[in-house]
């Protein structure tokens, strides 16, 4: 009889040790939801509210990249990073690039027109850094605008920013250029 109650003890201990090395190796997740939007102009591409998952040990939460990352991932759309992995380039047919507007289109001297993905959360521009260093919460919102930059022509060096105003069809005309020349790259060096 004591056989059996040792060997059942045993058994008993081995089969703990096992439940309690397997949960131990389990990592514990942590999900945030956010709603995302993402418009160029008029045109949305996106927006719905999203659930991203962490884990508990990462006091951050999700960063705005790893949002974007999740609809890459989840999304049938042309959505592409910065080589880094860090900033939106591209979404559809809208991408980081810039525009020389000539002296005959307009009446002024000749300028360049930038335009670049920007995002706010909760309405509020970052303070600072790059998508993966700035953090998202529980209910948060993430808004990627497709903006203009001009210089501002009353202040030197200084720049006036807008949403993409789908009415001016210019990005529409630098498309158009693009595909004539089979040059549709990306600029870099605008990444916000």
């Amino acid at each position: 009889m004591k056989k059996i109650s040792v060997s059942l003890l045993l058994l008993l201990a081995i089969l703990s040790a096992l439940v309690l090395g397997s949960c131990a190796g389990a990592e514990e997740k942590v999900n945030t939801t956010v709603h995302v939007k993402i418009e160029a102009g008029s045109v949305v591409y996106v927006d719905k509210d999203i659930t991203l998952k962490t884990s508990a040990d990462d006091e951050n939460g999700p960063s705005v990249s790893d949002a974007i990352k999740y609809l890459i991932d989840n999304e049938d759309l042309t959505i592409e990073l910065d080589k880094q992995g860090v900033s939106l380039m591209r979404v559809g047919d809208y991408f980081d690039t810039t525009y020389e507007v000539k002296p005959e289109e307009d009446g002024k001297k000749p300028y360049t027109i930038t335009y670049y993905w920007d995002y706010t959360v909760n309405g509020a521009a970052p303070s600072a850094g790059k998508a993966d260093t700035n953090y998202l919460k529980d209910n948060d919102t993430l808004v990627y605008s497709f903006t203009a930059m001009v210089p501002n022509p009353d202040k030197k060096d200084e720049f006036i920013t807008s949403p993409y105003d789908n009415e001016s069809k210019v990005f529409e005309e630098i498309l158009k250029e693009s595909e004539e020349t089979g040059d549709a790259e990306t600029g870099e060096e605008n990444a916000a």
